[in-house]
Formats: structure tokens, C-alpha cells, sequence
């Protein structure tokens, strides 16, 4: 299946923005992912996990700009992770709860989760798991309300 021809949400995006052709879109995710670049070059990190992180778009992006970073994700359901694979060969993808990761105390530098709190029924029990799982840094990322409702309107 082509990155650019997915009709259907996947993983809780109603609005398929990181292949969007829409040039409001377009340009919103440039500046998302050169913030994102700018605080990732800021820190001093070795080993990334990306919770929540759907097809893995966020997770290949993560490992095109750490070259010398690992980096792998992990999301709840098995068909998004089969999908993540398939589109970013080479990275690890595991299928796992963000209220139970498998991962050891402080495993990683950074983890970050783009887009989960929202669709969480507890949110502070991620946060808490996250953090467990944590050596130094985490990232949280939230849709830009109502800016993200009106696109996916139009």
C-alpha cells in the first residue's frame, strides 16, 4: 500500500497529515518536524523509544535526523506495528500498552509521544510509565486545537 494513497484513518488520525498533498497542511507539518529537528539537536541522546507511534512516521523522521541514535517504536495495536514495518524497514517496532512497557527502568535517553494523551482514558498512568521508562528526557506532543478540527473538517 502506497504511503500516499491510505484513504482510510489509521490509528486514531482522522486526517492523513503526514502524506496530505494540501499545502496549509503541508506546510504546518514542515514546521513541526524543524521544531521537533531543532529540540532533538539539542539534546544529547543515544537511545530513543517513540510510544504511541502509529506508522511510524515520526519514528523514521527521528531516525533520519540522529544518524548515530537508536530508535524504535512501540503502539497498541498489531495491525498499525505490521504496518510501521513495513513502511520503515529496519527499524524495531514492538506492540505494546503505554501503561505497561517492557522496557526496563531508565532504558531510554528519550521517549517520545506524539499525539497519544489525547486518545488515552488515563493519561497520568501513561505519563507515570513513560517517565519509568526514562534515563533523562520525554516528549509530549498534542494536536494544535481547534486548528486540527477544522482541517480535518475541510
Amino acid at each position: 500500500m502506497s504511503q500516499g494513497k491510505r484513504k482510510l484513518p489509521i490509528a486514531g488520525n482522522i486526517y492523513p497529515k503526514y502524506t496530505s498533498k494540501n499545502l496549509v497542511v503541508k506546510y504546518l507539518m514542515k514546521r513541526f518536524f524543524r521544531d521537533l529537528d531543532r529540540l532533538l539537536c539539542s539534546l544529547r541522546v543515544k537511545k530513543v523509544l517513540d510510544v504511541g507511534c502509529g506508522e511510524g512516521y515520526i519514528t523514521q523522521h527521528i531516525a533520519n535526523s540522529l544518524k548515530d541514535v537508536y530508535i524504535e517504536g512501540c503502539d497498541l495495536q498489531e495491525d498499525i506495528i505490521t504496518l510501521a514495518s513495513q513502511l520503515n524497514p529496519g527499524l524495531k517496532f514492538s506492540v505494546q500498552s503505554c501503561y505497561k512497557l517492557s522496557y526496563k527502568d531508565n532504558g531510554f535517553d528519550l521517549i517520545v509521544a506524539c499525539e497519544l494523551l489525547e486518545h488515552l482514558e488515563d493519561p497520568l498512568k501513561a505519563i507515570e510509565e513513560i517517565k519509568r521508562v526514562s534515563s533523562n528526557f520525554c516528549l509530549f506532543s498534542v494536536p494544535q486545537e481547534p486548528l486540527w478540527r477544522i482541517l480535518n473538517l475541510l
